[in-house]
């Protein structure tokens, strides 16, 4: 392969770098999903190497290997090359918002309030929240069919997986036990943008009932790291979870005062009802 050395900007924007598409397939069923960007330089396909150590002469740097020619024929199965070209950043991605995001976008809104936002955060909900011809214009968002398709920094894509995991976990949590497939997109949901332990064993704790094999497969896949005695304390803690009483579990609620005094005056509403009827004949 050959190597270029090109010039990285403060803003990290690579010069002579573009980006025009994402390795592998996202499905709008299954976000939030993040991938590597695919890049271009000249008219061959690249891949961005090593940072050279920056000097007084040429400042940040970074070593690009050039690949085969950037044409339709040469894109991998899976990859997606057909996004419109743009400036590359170093340290930056693409992240898929999908259904489930869009779906309950005022949860994600709620959580995000929550909590301290870049402005990549803010315009990318600027931009969800708009109905379509309305839509803010945005460098940063791309919509692909059922996709919208954000490319933000490392720190930014970390933040959103956090935000959307925090929504996720809230809704499942008030979710209706007896409401198996909710509970089971929405578990779904959360093991999509899960970070940690607790997430992960409560996705899969909350899908056991209506599918065990799936359950199965968020704990070797999320859990696999945990020896036996910590992947059962933490199933336990997460099926502690959600045996809590929801709101929307809970029975209505029952005045204690009212149905005693109900039950102390029943035998004297009977008794006036029948003198009274008696008086009137």
């Amino acid at each position: 392969m050959t190597t270029r050395i090109l010039r990285v900007r403060d803003d990290g924007t690579v010069d002579g770098l573009t980006v025009v598409g994402y390795h592998g397939a996202m499905d709008a069923d299954s976000t939030p999903d993040a991938r590597s960007p695919i890049y271009v330089c000249g008219r061959r396909f690249a891949e961005v190497g090593d940072a050279i150590a920056p000097d007084a002469k040429h400042g940040r740097r970074v070593a690009v290997l050039l690949g085969g020619p950037s044409t339709a024929r040469s894109v991998a199965d899976g990859d997606f090359a057909g996004l419109p070209a743009r400036p590359a950043r170093l340290g930056f991605g693409f992240v898929a918002i999908g259904v489930d995001e869009n779906e309950h976008l005022e949860a994600i809104e709620h959580d995000a309030a929550s909590c301290a936002q870049s402005e990549a955060i803010e315009e990318l909900l600027r931009v969800l929240r708009t109905p379509g011809a309305k839509r803010p214009a945005s460098s940063n968002v791309v919509f692909v069919d059922k996709l919208v398709i954000w490319y933000c920094s490392s720190d930014d894509a970390i933040a959103w997986y956090g935000i959307v995991a925090a929504a996720a976990r809230r809704l499942l949590l008030a979710s209706r036990a007896d409401d198996l497939e909710q509970r089971t997109r929405l578990s779904w949901w959360l093991w999509n943008s899960a970070s940690t332990d607790a997430d992960i064993a409560l996705a899969a704790a909350a899908i056991e009932p209506s599918d065990a094999e799936a359950a199965r497969i968020m704990r070797r896949d999320g859990l696999g790291h945990l020896d036996p005695a910590q992947l059962r304390a933490e199933s336990g803690r997460a099926a502690l979870a959600l045996c809590v009483p929801s709101e929307a579990d809970a029975p209505a609620p029952t005045n204690v005062f009212a149905a005693a005094r109900d039950r102390m005056r029943a035998p004297y509403l009977d008794w006036r009802a029948a003198n009274g009827r008696a008086k009137a004949a």
